[in-house]
């Protein structure tokens, strides 16, 4: 979980699968390494694993949640608002099941999506990594003053969370708050200086944003 909340998701990956190698019926497991592959856009890899869990754990709500995700992702929206409603009929809902339906809501545009949220955040036991996860969501659906929110609280209670640093950094770029988005890009990467992602984006950022000069050249040496 520390990988996510520093959006480490190849570390995170890593983690996951050598737990899973240890003891493959540790739910938590599977779980964990299918939001990280949705959150590198493996979309079809979150479908094949989603599927190798379900024989583990037939009918699983949270694994339905994410092959949901992954099948609406790749097009078949028809499919993936189905899978998503046997997810919510499921017995023993997570907040992961209220967390795709808030993406798929989002995305259709729907209100309801920030009320998905809610009750995510009522039945999560790790608000933490619940609460990035849905800035990650508003993000995607370009709700941004909600992933700001979000994202300020989180960075209040965490300020070592790196990933929540990063995000907020895309969500002040997205609102054209460049100062701020600067500030946050720079918390991201003196928390995490290696990571090759976030380095990037900054130095993309940096490019577009010239402008701003000496602030922004404080901060591009790190």
């Amino acid at each position: 979980r520390r990988r996510e909340l520093d959006a480490d998701f190849e570390g995170a990956l890593r983690s996951y699968s050598a737990a899973l190698g240890e003891d493959p019926t540790r739910l938590e497991g599977w779980l964990g390494q299918l939001w990280v592959l949705y959150e590198l856009e493996e979309h079809p890899e979150v479908d094949l694993w989603a599927r190798k869990a379900l024989e583990h754990f037939p009918e699983n709500p949270a694994l339905l949640a994410m092959r949901s995700l992954a099948t609406f992702a790749e097009g078949r929206r028809r499919d993936g608002r189905a899978l998503n409603d046997s997810a919510l009929a499921g017995k023993g809902n997570c907040d992961l099941v209220w967390l795709a339906r808030a993406e798929i809501m989002m995305a259709d545009n729907a209100r309801v999506g920030e009320e998905c949220l809610v009750h995510a955040r009522i039945l999560t036991t790790e608000p933490d990594l619940n609460r990035l996860r849905s800035a990650g969501i508003c993000f995607r659906n370009r709700r941004h003053r909600l992933a700001l929110k979000e994202l300020q609280e989180l960075t209040a209670r965490r300020p070592d969370a790196a990933g929540a640093w990063f995000l907020l950094g895309r969500v002040y770029d997205a609102l054209g708050d460049i100062l701020h988005a600067a500030e946050a890009f720079g918390e991201a990467l003196e928390l995490t200086p290696g990571n090759r992602a976030f380095r990037d984006t900054w130095e993309e950022f940096a490019h577009r944003r010239r402008g701003i000069g000496g602030f922004l050249r404080r901060f591009f040496g790190r």
